[in-house]
């Protein structure tokens, strides 16, 4: 099965050349206008392998995007920019970045890249998350406690869900916004870059990030 890539750009000829170049490669490639839309799209698709984010968009920008990410993910992330100067790529590494890659570039530099953040990440990503006693295995999708396998209902649901994450992070300390965000994403909200208002109304959920989102 191919793996999912997600990329956002307001410009649409890179956007149409980005899409392009990795479709060749056989990756799926999910498509964004703005941070938010992105956001809102890898929250949809969990097993998105790969976000690719330019900095300069409307709304909510790259940087934004990274560090929104970063809250609730792990996925690896390239930025791109047309931006020349070694602060910016300093500042998207310090968001949370882990490659960075100037405009314009050429198909197989970019494909590179890809392929050595995906090879990573791959390296990274361990088949047991244990916490707390509990061993959960996201290759062959079966959970122990103590030592002792549990049978469970929906178990697909529980790997993308709250049991992985909270897993990943047992040695962690996580913050609220941290939790609200990765539930409202995963739960198909729409989040909207704005600030919280004392209007909001009943249907809406505000994480103490200062991002609102709404119910689809």
């Amino acid at each position: 099965m191919s793996e999912t890539i997600l990329y956002a750009d307001d410009e649409p000829k890179y956007l149409r050349l980005v899409r392009l170049f990795l479709e060749r490669e056989g990756y799926e490639v999910l498509t964004a206008g703005d941070g938010a839309s992105a956001l809102e799209k890898l929250g949809k698709r969990p097993d998105t392998a790969l976000v690719i984010l330019d900095v300069m968009m409307p709304g909510m920008d790259g940087y934004g995007a990274c560090r929104s990410i970063r809250s609730f993910s792990r996925v690896p992330i390239l930025m791109l920019t047309a931006l020349g100067d070694e602060s910016h790529e300093i500042l998207g590494i310090d968001t949370g970045a882990d490659d960075y890659l100037p405009k314009p570039f050429s198909r197989d530099l970019l494909c590179a890249r890809v392929r050595a953040l995906l090879r990573r990440a791959r390296a990274e990503e361990p088949d047991l998350i244990t916490g707390g006693g509990v061993t959960l295995n996201a290759a062959t999708r079966e959970v122990a406690v103590s030592g002792e396998a549990v049978a469970l209902s929906f178990f697909g649901k529980f790997v993308e869900g709250g049991a992985a994450f909270f897993l990943r992070r047992a040695d962690q300390i996580v913050c609220t916004h941290q939790v609200v965000f990765f539930f409202a994403m995963t739960s198909g909200m729409r989040p909207v870059c704005t600030a919280p208002s004392r209007n909001c109304s009943e249907r809406s959920i505000v994480s103490t990030a200062g991002m609102l989102f709404f119910r689809p």
